[in-house]
C-alpha cells in the first residue's frame, strides 16, 4: 500500500513537467504563424522565486512583451508583461549591448498548500488545498544581448501582488531572477 501511495505522490511533479512541456511546444508551434511584422522572438528559462519558461516577442527596439509560465508555491502561474527597453545604462558607461528595462503586467494561476485540520473525533490530519492566484506584476532589470550569438541574458526584479479572492492578499517583493533566452 505504501508503494502505491508513494507513486501517487510523485504524479503532480510529472504532471507539472508535462504541462510545462506542452505549453512550450504549443508556443513553438504558433511561432511560424506569427505575422511578418515581427522583429524577433526569444524563448528560454527564468530562474528565481518564479521559475519557469520565458517567451518574449520584440515588437521594436524599445518595446517587447513577455509570457512566463512559472512554478511558484507548488502551483502554476501564467504571467504577461509589457516591457519598455531604455537602452544603455548611462551611469555605467560600459558595453552598449547591456541595457535596462521596466514593465508591468499581470498573472493568473493557482497555488497549493497543506493545512492541518481536525476531524469530528478531534484527530489532527493534513489537508491539501488549492487556491486561485490572480494579480499584478512589475518588472525592472538589466539585459545583455550578444552581438555574435543569438542570446539574451537578463537579471530582473519582478515584484508581484496576489489577490486571492475573496479573503486574503499577499505580495512577493523579493522575486529576483535570471533569464537566459535564445533569440530567433
Amino acid at each position: 500500500m505504501s508503494f502505491h501511495h508513494t507513486r501517487l505522490q510523485g504524479m503532480p511533479t510529472v504532471m507539472k513537467r508535462l504541462t510545462y512541456c506542452l505549453f512550450f511546444l504549443l508556443f513553438l508551434s504558433l511561432l511560424p504563424q506569427a505575422s511578418a511584422q515581427t522583429k524577433k522572438w526569444s524563448a528560454g528559462f527564468r530562474l528565481g522565486k518564479s521559475t519557469g519558461i520565458s517567451a518574449k516577442f520584440y515588437a521594436n527596439d524599445s518595446f517587447s512583451t513577455e509570457i512566463l509560465l512559472t512554478h511558484r508555491e507548488k502551483g502554476l502561474q501564467v504571467t504577461g508583461i509589457a516591457i519598455f527597453e531604455e537602452g544603455e545604462i548611462p551611469f555605467l558607461g560600459i558595453d552598449p549591448q547591456i541595457f535596462w528595462y521596466y514593465g508591468i503586467g499581470g498573472h493568473a494561476g493557482y497555488y497549493r498548500f497543506t493545512r492541518n485540520a481536525r476531524d469530528e473525533a478531534g484527530n489532527l490530519f493534513s489537508q491539501r488545498r488549492s487556491r486561485a492566484s490572480v494579480g499584478v506584476d512589475g518588472l525592472i532589470g538589466a539585459a545583455w544581448r550578444s552581438p555574435d550569438l543569438p542570446l539574451d541574458v537578463s537579471v530582473d526584479w519582478k515584484p508581484y501582488f496576489d489577490l486571492f479572492l475573496p479573503v486574503s492578499m499577499s505580495e512577493g517583493l523579493f522575486d529576483i531572477g535570471v533569464s537566459v533566452r535564445y533569440i530567433f
